[in-house]
């Protein structure tokens, strides 16, 4: 569904991965979450892409789909020769769901403003997160903390954001 799609999107924007298995002809998605409610409310989302057992409980918790030809295409989409790497084709399909799903699991709220940890996305992918960003009229930054990139909105812009994503 569209919405499973956004669901995929903004957990894969937050850090989970789309991986391919050695051998394998098509890909699954592998989301890790400390908190586990949190994990499982995004699964609750993913119903039917998983095992009746998709649950692996470590240090930190482990869902994986199983494969699925779906999952390829976003590897198409989040993956250029093995790494990541972020097309704006994919932020302009951002809707709420996606931006709900990405401020969960990465995105903090402090004093009056929303930064998302977006390391993985490297330095080109900080540049087209924030340019998405001052195309759909929000302020922000791109921050090292700990020599990590982050984008940090404004308090105007968080403010936005925040209607956008509090009623889900």
């Amino acid at each position: 569904s569209n919405r499973q799609k956004q669901v995929i999107i903004g957990t894969i924007l937050g850090g989970s991965s789309i991986v391919c298995p050695i051998g394998g002809v098509n890909c699954y998605l592998s989301m890790r979450e400390r908190d586990e409610q949190w994990l499982k409310f995004k699964t609750s989302e993913l119903e039917g892409l998983c095992t009746s057992n998709p649950y692996t409980f470590e240090k930190t918790n482990r869902w994986h789909s199983i494969c699925f030809p779906l999952f390829y295409e976003y590897r198409e989409l989040f993956y250029k020769n093995g790494k990541r790497s972020l097309q704006s084709k994919v932020l302009d399909s951002l809707n709420d769901v996606a931006f709900t799903v990405w401020f969960g699991d990465c995105g903090k709220f402090y004093r009056g403003q929303i930064t998302l940890n977006t390391n993985i996305w490297g330095e080109e992918g900080n540049k087209k997160i924030q340019k998405y960003f001052k195309i759909i009229g929000y302020n922000s930054e791109i921050i090292l903390q700990r020599d990590k990139f982050r984008i940090r909105l404004d308090q105007v812009s968080s403010s936005q954001f925040i209607k956008i994503i509090v009623p889900h």
